[in-house]
């Protein structure tokens, strides 16, 4: 339940910062992917989404998680509210 209810609320605070603070450095596709990922979604959700492959899903996520560099989307998430927190 804590869990869910962090995941919300970043989604709610969070994230809409995040992708504005990133948005210079990602390409657009690396920025649905994060959307995506912190909406909770999979990545044959994403590629469902996107209209593209899994593989091509997971290439982005590798290229995001490079740029974040973090290994996980778990950590994806974390390292995009570090960076929120450095910024504030």
């Amino acid at each position: 339940v804590t869990i869910a209810c962090a995941h919300l609320a970043a989604k709610r605070t969070a994230v809409p910062r995040l992708i504005e603070s990133l948005r210079n450095k990602l390409t657009p596709r690396e920025l649905q992917c994060l959307e995506l990922l912190c909406d909770g979604k999979s990545n044959g959700v994403m590629a469902q989404v996107l209209g593209i492959s899994e593989g091509t899903v997971e290439f982005h996520l590798r290229k995001l998680y490079d740029k974040l560099k973090v290994t996980t989307r778990y950590q994806a998430m974390a390292a995009g509210l570090q960076l929120l927190q450095s910024y504030a």
